[in-house]
């Protein structure tokens, strides 16, 4: 089965890659097992004994869920089950028996699921399931009331759409795919840009976090639909979407078009039974030299693959979740409020509901692979199954981060190919370029992760301070000529010897000057010839970058405003507060998307800027530029996004 396109690899990315092996394990791994930016994590030693290690837990969440705090969490979780009266139920020999064989466990990913107490993984499950959450609620509508007390509010299908279109805005599909490393929903989602198939799963993650009530339950179910190519090999087609517990059928959202598939004569979004019976619904996405590249035929050879989670089949998972996240009270003493998350999955359910919706029970099977994908990509050091670290190999998630750093215009990496750097010096200097880069895979307070779990204002902030830092970066580097002869001066008579130093004086009385000696290298003044190199040279990827969540920013705001005005208008009532906001927003994001395509034509996220500009130029009213935006196919990208774009322009085309 083939579920992504074969990888194409920049050369340039791979000389980078054999190049710098050592010092890709070194700087990433630093920045994900020591994130600098992070809140520190409050160790059970550090707290009394006598305290409610559970409302503790819930107090802490319900200010901060990142990855810091959801270790400290798994940790307190473990003190308060040890003196619980109450603990999680406990798999029987069947119900184990059952889990390996529909889920294909291993047998330490059964022991995984099958310990009593939460385990180092479970940090990373919670921190992916709160992160998508917070994504879901920043897309939730409430419910609108208007004159006679009409009322509106969105469906489950509403949130599908909505979901579904956030999703493609954030994850931008990738020109190089990394097809041979498998990552989890959260990396892709805070990385912004993957293949189809990623953007798949980032999709029926952001699925699971809709519509949560006191139960923990939602509406809506997700699955990865597959269709037999020319050749007989299952290749990924869509994302289906089932509404309840028994969906008459799956609704169909194309993660490699970028848009749900439209329901018969363009209306609504289709369901697979509409596109198995009628001719004219798969007809709709053709266009003179883009044809869709799926027939009638293979619509109705479907079959789907649902994603059940490693730490979510655990049955410790299903307790927090139900009970010691709702439990209103302990011993008698009343807990913090309730947190509302989803973080189980029930196996057999979530397949009878997909079956239902498919309409046949043996086209519908657990995605294997997608069970253990977290814990192979987390290193064995911090409670996953990778031990590439320990065979002197980067790891997955290290190999993962590295992609999404642009060492295409690092500027000392000749120093590094003739030997002249030795591999802590290189390490250092490699760390200064790659540090904005990171901080916004790794640091909670990013303005990436700000932006992903909907506080736009505190993002635009820090993204306009960061600009600005940027441009002065970038200005300074322009103006300064040629730095190579300086910057080799440092390198070669500076620094070189200061390292050489360092290593003789190890283990003498002299170690601590030596080391000084080489921390003072690295304090370098504005204006210094290093300084504006490094500075300079990655202002240029990192300024298109930031410039890109800007407009992201403000387009995410345009969307917000914009779904209450759509909303309040199916009931008659208009928003004038919304409406001047979401205009205000929409040409904010217009003017964003222009300035990014017109100082960064040449670097990734073009055909996406593109995309968002169009939509919203077409919303300010301005329905022939965006046409035209839609229609220039020029930048990279593949033809199913090209077949997108066109089916976007269509209704806004002027008619002879």
């Amino acid at each position: 089965m083939s579920d992504e396109e074969s990888p194409r690899r920049n050369p340039r990315l791979v000389v980078a890659m054999v190049v710098g092996g050592l010092i890709l394990l070194a700087l990433v791994g630093y920045f994900i097992l020591h994130n600098p930016y992070g809140p520190p994590t409050i160790t059970p030693d550090k707290i009394r004994g006598d305290e409610n290690f559970l409302a503790q837990t819930r107090s802490m969440l319900a200010k901060q869920t990142d990855l810091a705090t959801s270790r400290t969490a798994v940790q307190l979780l473990n003190k308060h089950l040890q003196k619980a009266a109450e603990q999680p139920p406990a798999l029987t020999a069947a119900e184990e028996g059952r889990l390996r064989d529909r889920l294909g466990l291993l047998p330490d990913e059964a022991v995984e699921v099958g310990s009593p107490l939460f385990t180092p993984l479970d940090a990373y499950h919670l921190d992916s399931c709160f992160l998508f959450r917070d994504a879901a609620r920043s897309l939730e509508v409430p419910q609108i009331t208007g004159a006679g007390g009409k009322t509106a509010k969105l469906a489950p299908l509403d949130y599908a759409v909505a979901g579904f279109d956030w999703v493609v805005r954030q994850v931008r599909l990738s020109a190089v795919q990394d097809a041979d490393e498998k990552a989890p929903p959260a990396a892709i989602l805070r990385r912004g840009v993957g293949s189809a198939f990623q953007r798949a799963q980032v999709f029926l993650a952001l699925l699971e976090q809709f519509g949560l009530d006191g139960s923990g339950s939602s509406d809506l179910q997700g699955c990865l639909v597959f269709r037999p190519d020319e050749k007989g090999v299952r290749q990924l087609w869509a994302c289906g979407v089932a509404i309840g517990t028994k969906p008459e059928s799956l609704y169909l959202f194309d993660p490699r078009v970028g848009l749900a598939i439209p329901g018969p004569g363009g209306k609504g979004v289709a369901t697979l039974a509409q596109a198995q019976s009628d001719p004219s619904v798969l007809a709709q996405w053709k266009f003179d030299k883009l044809p869709y590249d799926v027939t009638l035929a293979q619509a109705k050879d479907a079959s789907a693959l649902v994603g059940i989670p490693l730490s979510a089949a655990a049955p410790r998972m299903r307790f927090l979740q139900d009970r010691l996240l709702r439990d209103r009270a302990l011993n008698d003493q009343a807990l913090p409020a309730q947190i509302h998350v989803r973080l189980a999955e029930d196996p057999e359910q979530v397949l009878a509901v997909i079956r239902a919706g498919l309409g046949k029970a043996d086209g519908v099977r657990v995605w294997r692979e997608g069970t253990g994908i977290l814990r192979r990509f987390v290193p064995a050091a911090e409670g996953g199954g990778d031990k590439g670290a320990a065979k002197g190999l980067p790891p997955i998630q290290v190999r993962f981060q590295f992609n999404a750093l642009p060492w295409e215009e690092y500027p000392l990496t000749p120093f590094e190919k003739v030997g002249k750097l030795g591999t802590e010096l290189a390490l250092k200097l490699r760390m200064a370029y790659a540090s904005p880069f990171l901080r916004a895979l790794v640091d909670a307070n990013s303005p990436r992760e700000l932006l992903l779990r909907g506080r736009f204002q505190p993002a635009v902030k820090d993204l306009v301070q960061e600009q600005a830092q940027l441009q002065q970066s970038r200005s300074r580097f322009l103006s300064a000529g040629d730095l190579g002869p300086e910057v080799r001066r440092w390198v070669e008579e500076m620094a070189i010897p200061a390292y050489a130093d360092m290593s003789r004086a190890q283990g003498t009385p002299n170690q601590a000057a030596a080391n000084a000696r080489v921390e003072q290298l690295f304090r370098w003044k504005i204006g210094e010839p290093i300084e504006v190199l490094i500075n300079g040279s990655l202002a240029g990827p990192r300024g298109a970058e930031v410039m890109y969540q800007l407009a992201l920013c403000r387009h995410e705001q345009a969307t917000r405003f914009q779904q209450r005005i759509d909303l309040g208008s199916t009931i008659g009532l208009t928003l004038a507060s919304d409406a001047k906001n979401a205009k205000d927003a929409w040409d904010d994001a217009a003017g964003y998307w222009k300035e990014f395509l017109d100082s960064n034509s040449g670097r990734p996220g073009v055909a996406s800027a593109q995309r968002m500009r169009g939509e919203a130029l077409a919303r300010l009213g301005n329905k022939e530029e965006a046409v035209k935006l839609w229609k220039d196919t020029s930048a990279p990208q593949a033809d199913l996004e090209r077949l997108g774009r066109l089916w976007l322009a269509r209704p806004h085309e002027t008619k002879p």
